[in-house]
């Protein structure tokens, strides 16, 4: 007698109950022809960051991976210490910290899909005011 599911779910969960490894291997091979169909366009991003620095892939999500710019760029310049221009270096790593805390709450809003609350809403306004001042000042 042939046995009716109720979903896919319960489907798939039957399949891999008597084999587990059957969808396990499955899966890697999608994977894997995903990703020799997704190759050529994956090369082409690659080149245009290399040739100017983003890509079309970028721009559907530009306000994100202009945050992950900023967040990396800040951090480094924090490494690297004091930057031309800036005298008091607990005062510019305070400034460069809080720009850092301010974007990756922006990161952790967007890729969440969470509401900021209104202490995360003054700490991202106040990381791009710092940004804004110190816009000039970001280089090492």
């Amino acid at each position: 007698m042939n046995k009716v599911y109720k979903d896919s779910d319960e489907f798939l969960k039957s399949l891999t109950q008597d084999n587990p490894t059957w969808l396990d291997m499955w899966y890697a091979v999608q994977r894997h022809v995903s990703a020799l169909r997704h190759a050529p366009r994956q090369l082409k991003y690659k080149v245009q960051r290399a040739q100017r620095g983003w890509s079309d892939q970028d721009t559907w999500g530009l306000d994100l991976f202009l945050t992950d710019v900023i967040v990396g760029g800040v951090e480094q310049l924090r490494k690297t210490g004091l930057s031309h221009g800036v005298t008091d270096s607990e005062e510019w790593d305070t400034v460069l910290r809080d720009i850092v805390s301010g974007f990756k709450l922006r990161q952790g809003v967007v890729r969440d899909f969470r509401v900021a609350t209104p202490e995360d809403v003054a700490a991202m306004d106040r990381a791009w005011d710092l940004l804004r001042l110190h816009f000039s000042d970001l280089w090492d």
